[in-house]
């Protein structure tokens, strides 16, 4: 299964994964997952089985605690989600985790500007990835929490994550995206997310400036997989990538859970 990124975005796979858990698709129904920033994340507390627990970092620790506005630009507190992920009530299940489906993530390098795939599952602090992969540049503080080599969200780089090298080998890939059909990004919004985020660093600056570009290109390539099964919304959400209103992130949730429902309607009648 594909994850995309997309922040509180991710709100509408939480509700398709939470769909799918309900319906009795557990995380052994899929070989592997591969999930890029807050489609990682998700993708492990599915994998975890830990499937309210997920949810409630879409209405409880993103909106009230990970995210904060000045004027209106966001900042991302990363010490406060390494302490929903480890030590909160719905602190990450690791024992579990170990035991389940393996997820991969996507960490930016920031030395060659290219994805670096984890298996979550199987790192010495699984949170290590998952704090790694939505670090954004210049507005994620409180980087202490992240211990050893740095990187940044894999979603520069890798979103769609379809260039792992075990999706192509794949009989049949699952495809969950905040990102209706037909969904493309403006090369006029990278260029203006490098200057803002990129500063004085050239390769910073080369990464962000080719995200839409990469991200294009791998939304093509989705759609020449065979056997492929997506799940996404019909039309754009109407929230935002660092959304704080939690009655309209549970409005996501709950599109999400009928999209999972009318899926499997069909799936579920032709195998």
């Amino acid at each position: 299964m594909i994850l995309d990124g997309g922040a509180v975005r991710g709100a509408f796979m939480g509700g398709v994964l939470a769909e799918l858990h309900a319906r009795g698709y557990k995380a052994d129904y899929w070989d592997m997952f591969v999930g890029t920033s807050i489609g990682g994340t998700s993708a492990t507390y599915f994998s975890a089985g830990q499937i309210e627990e997920g949810l409630r970092f879409f209405t409880e620790h993103m909106p009230k605690g990970f995210i904060s506005k000045f004027c209106g630009i966001p900042r991302f507190d990363l010490a406060y989600l390494a302490w929903a992920y480890r030590e909160s009530p719905d602190a990450l299940d690791v024992q579990k985790l170990r035991k389940s489906t393996p997820v991969y993530m996507p960490i930016a390098n920031e030395v060659t500007g290219e994805p670096d795939f984890v298996c979550v599952n199987s790192t010495p602090d699984p949170t290590w990835p998952m704090l790694q992969g939505v670090r954004v540049p210049i507005l994620t503080h409180n980087i202490a929490c992240i211990e050893g080599k740095q990187g940044w969200d894999g979603g520069f780089v890798c979103c769609p994550p379809v260039c792992h090298p075990k999706v192509k080998e794949a009989t049949e890939v699952w495809y969950l995206s905040p990102v209706p059909e037909g969904g493309r990004e403006s090369a006029f919004k990278s260029y203006f997310y490098a200057l803002l985020l990129g500063g004085f660093d050239p390769q910073l600056w080369r990464m962000i400036a080719r995200m839409s570009a990469r991200s294009n290109t791998a939304r093509d390539e989705i759609e020449k997989i065979p056997n492929l099964r997506i799940i996404r919304p019909k039309k754009p959400l109407k929230i935002g990538w660092a959304h704080q209103n939690v009655g309209e992130i549970d409005q996501v949730i709950s599109e999400g859970r009928l999209a999972a429902h009318e899926f499997l309607y069909t799936y579920e009648r032709r195998t």
